[in-house]
């Protein structure tokens, strides 16, 4: 998760490409509202 959150965003993309840098550029700055999963269920996007 360290590297989720202080990676830089160019970083990011040279790894995973850049769709999936972007989703997690936006989640790292909350613009993404992600519902928790618990007990059996998935979280997910909304």
């Amino acid at each position: 998760m360290t590297i989720l959150h202080k990676l830089s965003d160019d970083d990011i993309e040279a790894v995973v490409g850049e769709k999936i840098a972007e989703n997690i550029i936006r989640a790292r700055d909350g613009k993404m509202h992600i519902v928790e999963g618990g007990g059996g269920v998935y979280g997910k996007l909304e």
